[in-house]
């Protein structure tokens, strides 16, 4: 692979970017991104491989090995050249994933086009476990740290809450109108799962109550997302249009809604925390990426990039990944 080169210099202005050369015929179908050992780490999902890369230097950090009673055995290899044994996931070709730590360590979950769910240590790249079947597409995972559970939602519209080291199920209940999304929050001493809905009704448990704690409807959905401030959490939903919806279901109330572009259409969202300011990055078909202060409907920022369509984004801290047709690219969003 071609090394990983600097686009533009550190500054106030355009922060800091890394170009990632091309890791895919389509690009990444999914991005997951964490702090370890005070880097960030991207997770890339893309023709049924998950790569793990440091943000800054691109190294590799590891590569998840699947089953090799379903799976294809392939030769992966750094930038310079050193093999790393890997496999082809075909029987788990990962269509979300989210991070965690169990014991100390650090781990992602990812749920596959198969319907599968899979816990993998991310230092050695093996799976921890397989957990049961949904039967058909995965589209959303999530970890519930404090509690050791795994939360993923299928197309199907079941949810189900995972035992982290049982592998059984310990909740399960249908949402109408399926499941686009799910996250998990904690709220003092509580947990909360968080859905958003084909109807576009985001809902939300709170202490593994099936009986839904709360609702609000905020119309058509595609994408959300979920952030905290001052104690009160957040549900960033976007529709047809280029419109989006902030709910706050601390309160259980619509507080904003705005309208990125009228001729654009939302691909993806992701939460950057930069200065002191909550920040909702937001892809569109229109070849950019928007950064909002959702709560004023005040545009901060456009990001353009040259690389195709954005069809991704993954955020921690300050730190935003942007995944293209061409592959990804690494933002320290500055303001």
């Amino acid at each position: 692979m071609d090394d990983f080169k600097e686009m533009s210099s550190r500054n106030s202005t355009d922060g800091y970017t890394i170009r990632v050369p091309r890791v895919g015929r389509m690009g990444p179908e999914t991005l997951c991104v964490w702090q370890m050992n005070g880097k960030p780490v991207v997770a890339i999902s893309y023709e049924n491989e998950v790569q793990l890369r440091c943000a800054w230097s691109g190294e590799y950090v590891s590569v998840f090995v699947g089953d090799p009673e379903y799976d294809t055995a392939v030769g992966v290899f750094r930038d310079d050249g050193s093999h790393i044994p890997g496999w082809i996931l075909r029987s788990a070709w990962s269509s979300s994933l989210a991070h965690g730590q169990l014991g100390g360590k650090h781990v992602v979950v990812s749920g596959g086009h198969d319907g599968s769910v899979r816990l993998w240590d991310v230092v050695t790249g093996q799976c921890r476990r397989v957990f049961g079947n949904h039967g058909d597409w995965v589209r959303s995972v999530a970890y519930r740290e404090g509690e050791g559970q795994v939360v993923s939602a299928g197309r199907d519209g079941s949810v189900r809450v995972w035992d982290v080291t049982s592998g059984d199920v310990l909740r399960s209940w249908v949402v109408r109108g399926g499941v686009r999304k799910v996250e998990v929050a904690r709220s003092n001493e509580s947990s909360i799962i968080v859905s958003g809905g084909g109807d576009g009704v985001v809902r939300w448990w709170v202490d593994d109550e099936i009986v839904q704690s709360g609702f609000v409807k905020v119309g058509h959905m595609r994408r959300m997302c979920l952030y905290e401030s001052n104690k009160n959490h957040y549900v960033v939903t976007s529709g047809w249009h280029g419109k989006y919806c902030v709910s706050n279901i601390t309160l259980g109330v619509i507080v904003s809604r705005g309208v990125v572009s009228r001729d654009a259409l939302i691909n993806d969202m992701a939460v950057v925390h930069s200065g002191g300011e909550v920040i909702v990055a937001m892809a569109t078909d229109q070849r950019e990426v928007q950064l909002w202060n959702v709560i004023h409907n005040r545009e901060l920022r456009t990001i353009s990039t040259t690389e195709g369509r954005v069809g991704r984004l993954a955020a921690v801290d300050d730190v935003l990944v942007i995944g293209h047709d061409s592959g990804i690219t690494v933002h320290r969003i500055i303001v």
